[in-house]
């Protein structure tokens, strides 16, 4: 019999459930628990697999879940941001302040928000929402080039925009990301 530590993770492997993506597909997720002293280590490796993360969860499956975050309680955000065994940070996107003191930064209303893993190769976007009336100010592309910007300004490799599905209208704007590394059945793909 094998003994295992704290510090190893075991997986799980959800029932099927409907796609959120893809009218009349399924999806089912392998899970592990991010916790520990090697939590950071282990949202490194899973990541750099092709895992997500959600909270204190790393999961992968070829399905993105949608709607999570939207019924999000405050302990599950205090789990995923304050309570958390990964470095994450939240970035802020806030409308300039007209009223600030010339060469001072006020903050001004907030418009955006990314939570943001730091990885050992890069920087992984979690989440991001912006507000909805500020749909035709892409936002989405803003924080995304942002995030390039401050991954290059930090000397690291990658920014992991997460799950792409083929055919979904909510995750198309990742595909003009270019070039990218896509994770395949038969390991990493570059797209140019």
């Amino acid at each position: 019999m094998t003994q295992h530590s704290r510090d190893t993770p075991q997986f799980y492997l959800t029932a099927p459930s409907p796609c959120p993506y893809l009218a009349g597909k399924e999806e089912r997720k392998v899970f592990t628990h991010l916790v520990g002293e090697r939590a950071g280590e282990l949202n490194n490796i899973l990541t750099q697999g092709g895992f997500r993360r959600s909270q204190s969860i790393a999961y992968r499956d070829s399905r993105h879940r949608d709607g999570g975050m939207a019924d999000m309680t405050v302990l599950d955000y205090a789990m995923m941001v304050e309570d958390s065994h990964i470095e994450t940070r939240i970035i802020e996107y806030r409308r300039k302040d007209p009223n600030a003191p010339a060469g001072k930064r006020a903050a001004g209303e907030l418009v955006a928000i990314a939570l943001t893993d730091v990885l050992g190769d890069g920087l992984s976007m979690v989440y991001s929402f912006f507000e909805p009336d500020e749909a035709g100010r892409s936002l989405g592309t803003y924080m995304v080039l942002d995030h390039i910007a401050r991954a290059r300004s930090m000397g690291l490799a990658y920014v992991y925009l997460g799950y792409w599905v083929r055919g979904s209208r909510k995750m198309d704007y990742k595909s003009r990301f270019l070039p990218q590394e896509r994770l395949m059945p038969d390991g990493w793909m570059r797209v140019e």
